[in-house]
């Protein structure tokens, strides 16, 4: 009786946006509202803190923008600003994000009456709502699959490598409800404990991707996280790791999932708490624990 309340609330579709939405899903929002203007421009969202950069195209400074942010979601009112179109959009937590809209013709932008500017401020939260359904599991509320394929599919520029982990967990529970909770319990805890988005891809597996990390950390990160998870009464939890390095290639997204997916396969058949990193499965004849060769095998066996 008491699961039901909470997973009324932990699984509603009134989940609230997050800041982490619009930096993962960037692209597909900054259409969302391009798509409701009545005239082309380009849109980008600013964090009330101002942490992030400006386009270079613009003339305004950093702190002067998360001054305007500020107030306006203070108010939670459309306003503009030295030429800029700015939507207040309230996300978890109490945090604000808002929705910038540059290159609009200063006549037409100041003839946007107030009445209007509500009623597309209410129709950009609306679809924004509704797109962000599309990248998330219905039963638990994380991240999907198709949320973990566009993160792949586009690395941070600013970094020569990162670290795809694939991350099984296996807890003992009797109910469905049960393990639909422990799943979105190990998700916020690997959010908490990676400090990016989480993608769960069903069966008690999940996503991590970490960019600037070499394959020497992330045999480490990998070793930690199982030492936490196990600590968290899990029974089992295996890890596949794979690691790029350089410019991304044609069809490296798929074959970075594909050996990940394979290297969580071996460290399954290694035990409850294992882990495998996939450079060691295409080169396993030079592994150190690799067997000899059948001929010299074959010498070892008559020598016994």
């Amino acid at each position: 009786m008491s699961v039901r309340p909470a997973m009324a609330t932990l699984f509603s579709r009134e989940t609230p946006l997050r800041c982490r939405d619009f930096a993962l899903l960037h692209d597909f929002f900054s259409q969302v509202v391009e798509e409701q203007l009545p005239v082309a421009a380009s849109v980008f969202f600013w964090p009330r803190n101002g942490t992030r950069s400006l386009p270079e195209s613009l003339e305004i400074s950093p702190a002067d923008l998360t001054g305007q942010v500020k107030a306006l979601c203070a108010s939670s009112e459309p306003g503009r600003c030295q030429g800029l179109l700015i939507l207040p959009v309230q996300v978890e937590g109490g945090e604000d994000v808002a929705a910038v809209v540059a290159d609009i013709d200063p006549g037409l932008l100041d003839k946007m009456a107030p009445e209007w500017l509500r009623e597309l401020q209410g129709r950009v939260r609306q679809r924004l709502d509704l797109t962000r359904l599309a990248f998330v599991d219905p039963e638990t509320g994380l991240y999907n699959s198709r949320a973990l394929m566009h993160c792949l599919e586009h690395p941070c520029p600013e970094e020569s490598c990162r670290a795809f982990f694939l991350i099984g967990v296996v807890a003992r529970v009797r109910k469905a409800s049960g393990h639909l909770l422990t799943m979105v319990r190990v998700a916020r805890f690997l959010e908490a404990m990676t400090g990016g988005p989480v993608f769960h891809l069903g069966a008690g597996v999940f996503g991590l991707v970490r960019e600037g990390m070499l394959r020497p950390a992330a045999r480490d990160f990998a070793h930690r996280l199982q030492g936490c998870l196990r600590r968290e009464g899990l029974s089992k939890v295996h890890i596949g790791i794979a690691v790029r390095q350089g410019e991304q290639q044609k069809d490296e997204v798929s074959l970075l999932v594909d050996e990940c997916l394979q290297a969580l396969e071996v460290a399954e058949r290694r035990g409850p708490f294992s882990l495998c990193e996939a450079s060691s499965l295409r080169d396993r004849e030079n592994h150190p624990l690799a067997p000899p060769p059948p001929a010299v095998l074959a010498r070892l066996r008559r020598a016994w």
